[in-house]
């Protein structure tokens, strides 16, 4: 774990077999991963949160740990339905047979400043929605909470 509060990156390409395209498939797989990670160890998550920002051990299982898995597993189920390419109406009047396609790119990086007050799930949340989608993250730590957000 980190004791500093430096900003940490969470890279897709520091994976192995990373071929410049972290496809859907392989975020899913990783979430399910993070998941089953965090589910394992929501026991040692609860008590580092409980102890760094004074909030009872119930308390930071609701609070933390227990939206962090729902969004997961959220994540998990409608990424492919809400990231598919789709058809809109378009066209109009003036442009008869235009097909208009929406079509979800990532952003590229995105960052992440992390609140000391919820440092695992607000952290967590914003962490596996922006990696579901694809992005690169850059996370800066609270400096109040840096043990919790080291995990």
């Amino acid at each position: 774990m980190r004791d500093d509060a430096a900003p940490a990156t969470v890279e897709p390409n520091a994976a192995p077999g990373w071929d410049g395209a972290w496809n859907l498939p392989s975020r899913l797989a990783w979430l399910r991963a993070f998941r089953r990670a965090i589910a394992a160890r929501h026991a040692e998550v609860t008590g580092i949160v409980a102890n760094e920002i004074g909030k009872g051990v119930f308390e930071c299982f609701v609070s933390e740990v227990a939206p962090l898995l729902r969004a997961c597993r959220y994540a998990e189920r409608a990424a492919p339905r809400l990231l598919r390419e789709r058809r809109v109406a378009g066209g109009g009047l003036f442009s008869p047979g235009v097909v208009v396609r929406e079509r979800r790119v990532a952003l590229g990086r995105v960052g992440i400043i992390a609140t000391w007050n919820y440092p695992v799930g607000l952290l967590g949340v914003q962490l596996v929605q922006a990696l579901a989608c694809g992005n690169r993250v850059l996370v800066k730590a609270s400096e109040r909470s840096p043990r919790s957000q080291a995990l």
